[in-house]
């Protein structure tokens, strides 16, 4: 994504009332607020600029498996290493 429209075209396929947060980081994940907007003129061009405005938490975990930071895992099978023992009953 490299403009503004495409930002924009993007953005269209959810709700306009959702809250919008900036993932930052892969190495270590974190969920941002989005602060001021500016533009600048750039060799001729207008760059616009979103800065973010202090993080919130931490990505949620499904968050950073879509955006492809970390991988989908399922949960671990657990095995039980002794066998279970069954209380002998009192004759």
């Amino acid at each position: 994504m490299n403009t503004v429209g495409e930002l924009i075209e993007h953005l269209r396929a959810f709700d306009p009332a959702s809250s919008v947060r900036l993932a930052i980081n892969p190495d270590f994940p974190f969920s941002h607020s989005i602060g001021d907007i500016t533009a600048l003129d750039e060799n001729g061009r207008q760059t616009v600029f979103i800065a973010e405005n202090g993080h919130q938490e931490h990505l949620p975990v499904p968050a950073a498996q879509a955006l492809g930071w970390l991988p989908l895992t399922e949960s671990p099978v657990r095995t039980r290493r002794t066998p279970l023992r069954v209380a002998e009953e009192d004759n």
